[in-house]
């Protein structure tokens, strides 16, 4: 991935596993990262022999960076892991927290079926969804008369 795959601060590519294509506005940080690297390459990470990464060399070039960051595997419920798929895994989750739909973590992601997003972010909705019912009945339940237990015999 290089700086070929922008075109007017939009990340466009066609993910080598599932085919299909994205397109993804860049994040404000993510492009103020990107516009500080050298533009002598067409690929932003490159070996150590300053080459593009092949698939394999890179999972294992980012296992040793998640080990030597002192990460561990189980870290934030598997989200991290030792493979850049973690990576797609807290992205959902992330979107998810900030209340994206399943739909708009899909055009993220790229993921083809919607069951991968869902199985990704189902403890997070679950928490907020937790959230939105207690308030809810909160506030329908305000006029309703509050009884005292009976003290036990």
């Amino acid at each position: 991935m290089g700086r070929q795959h922008i075109k007017n601060d939009i990340l466009s590519i066609r993910q080598q596993k599932t085919g299909t294509a994205v397109s993804i506005p860049l994040h404000p940080y993510l492009k103020g990262t990107l516009d500080v690297l050298p533009q002598n390459n067409l690929t932003y990470l490159l070996t150590q022999y300053e080459k593009p990464f092949q698939p394999e060399s890179f999972t294992n070039w980012f296992r040793v960076c998640v080990r030597e960051a002192g990460l561990r595997e189980d870290l934030a419920s598997g989200d991290v892991g030792l493979s850049p798929h973690g990576l797609r895994k807290a992205c959902s989750r992330r979107l998810a927290q900030a209340g994206c739909t399943p739909h708009q973590i899909k055009a993220i992601t790229g993921h083809k079926k919607l069951d991968e997003i869902v199985r990704y972010t189902e403890a997070v909705d679950q928490m907020r969804l937790a959230h939105e019912a207690m308030n809810a009945i909160a506030k329908h339940g305000a006029g309703t008369k509050t009884v005292k237990p009976n003290s036990l015999v």
